[in-house]
């Protein structure tokens, strides 16, 4: 699965997710898109596969895709190759709209009445948004054959009820300083099936203190936290406290660790999103090509969905687990094995009456410099670390706090024999 969007609806994680049709494509070759469902991350139900026949892109579609070439993005033309790029699901009032790209030429939307998207029919017809369609092209912007069109949406719905939708919208001269922007974003209408504005670019501020541009030109993600909106390409992400931006660049979510890399970005193509107390990221990455014969010169065009912890800095920062992902990135997050040395607390997936901090000056030889910890707000404060694999019939469970109050209990749940040792640094 690729481009992965998780949402939470009724207290399970629905995926949406293209796909790539064969490890072994010379290019993206994706045929429709599927819906999945979880209840902890980590066991998954196959719910719906939707086809482009469900849409207007139907058989006769001219499908397309794009190859980086040098700076330019070149357009192929595939003849018979369905090309269902990325898709994200926005609900309100009952009705659940699966908005979806037709390659990189224009975007669509479909509407349900569940988050499986069983019953999804094509609820206008045609493109929603297109090349052709002149409120998708800023003021002064020429489109030319080369003109990449309304594609990859990403979907918010904010406090007070109003929908949005920011899209691509690629053009040769996207990239460096001054050139137009590559996104545009609009307010939806009530049935969440029409444009309630013009598109607007998306504008960008330069990193507060190194200068730095925003630099992604890939797919954005919307999601808001504590009254700021993140706008974010794979792992780059910019802040604003309007939706309508200017966004001011902020960095990536790698950090000091080296970023798995796809096109201009790290960590290519999903969504951050909240559940029971934690923040995650779910994005897709490419999986090596083993075969003989390479398709390129580095990766296969087939990629696979990958979720990290994500924690918030004490400014706002975000920040990938990458030490979580170098230990036990391919056990996944939710899932845990008594054998490890280690459980960090903030790998929790369930919390209530806690709250995630950063390590700064006052946990000085307590806690690792930019490390996270998690605090205790009240005597009912609880954190959840379910699917635990390999528990002996009798452990030792070490916990390393700090500050608590004598007097206090600790209960913990479904470990047959135990023994506390507290530890306080």
């Amino acid at each position: 699965m690729a481009d992965p969007h998780i949402h939470i609806f009724g207290d399970k994680a629905y995926l949406y997710s293209t796909r790539d049709k064969s490890p072994h494509s010379t290019d993206f070759e994706m045929p429709g898109w599927d819906v999945w469902r979880s209840s902890d991350l980590v066991h998954w139900d196959h719910l719906t596969a939707i086809s482009p026949q469900q849409t207007y892109i139907g058989k006769q579609a001219a499908n397309a895709t794009r190859r980086r070439t040098g700076d330019e993005f070149v357009r192929f033309a595939y003849s018979g190759v369905l090309a269902c790029f990325a898709a994200d699901v926005i609900a309100r009032n009952g009705v659940y709209a699966f908005f979806f790209s037709n390659g990189d030429t224009n975007m669509g939307v479909m509407t349900a009445s569940s988050p499986s998207l069983s019953d999804a029919v094509d609820a206008i017809g045609r493109p929603l948004v297109s090349t052709e369609a002149l409120p998708t092209v800023p003021p002064g912007v020429t489109v030319t054959d080369r003109t990449h069109g309304a594609y990859d949406p990403t979907l918010l719905l904010d406090e007070d009820g109003v929908a949005y939708v920011c899209f691509g919208l690629q053009r040769p001269a996207d990239h460096g300083a001054g050139k137009p922007s590559s996104y545009l974003l609009a307010r939806l209408s009530t049935s969440l099936t029409e444009l309630a504005e013009t598109p607007r670019p998306v504008e960008f501020l330069p990193h507060p203190h190194t200068g730095k541009l925003f630099p992604g030109a890939d797919k954005s993600t919307l999601h808001k936290r504590q009254g700021t909106y993140y706008l974010s390409s794979g792992a780059h992400y910019a802040t604003s406290k309007s939706v309508y931006g200017p966004y001011t660049y902020r960095g990536d979510t790698v950090g000091r660790h080296p970023s798995q890399s796809f096109g201009l970005t790290g960590q290519a193509h999903g969504r951050f999103f909240e559940w029971r107390g934690q923040w995650f990221h779910v994005y897709c990455l490419f999986v090596e090509n083993n075969a003989a014969e390479k398709v390129s010169s580095r990766k296969s065009f087939f990629r696979e969905s990958w979720i990290t912890y994500t924690h918030y800095g004490r400014d706002g920062e975000m920040v990938d687990d990458w030490k979580f992902l170098a230990l036990h990135g391919k056990t996944g997050v939710g899932r845990y094995d008594a054998s490890w040395p280690k459980i960090e607390a903030e790998w929790y997936t369930g919390a209530t009456a806690c709250e995630k901090v950063q390590a700064d000056a006052h946990h000085s030889g307590v806690l690792p410099p930019s490390s996270f910890a998690v605090r205790l707000l009240g005597a009912s404060s609880s954190l959840l670390f379910s699917n635990v694999e390999n528990l002996p019939h009798s452990a030792t469970l070490t916990l390393a706090m700090r500050g608590i109050a004598s007097g206090g209990t600790i209960r913990v749940h479904r470990l047959l024999t135990l023994t506390l040792t507290l530890i306080q640094p």
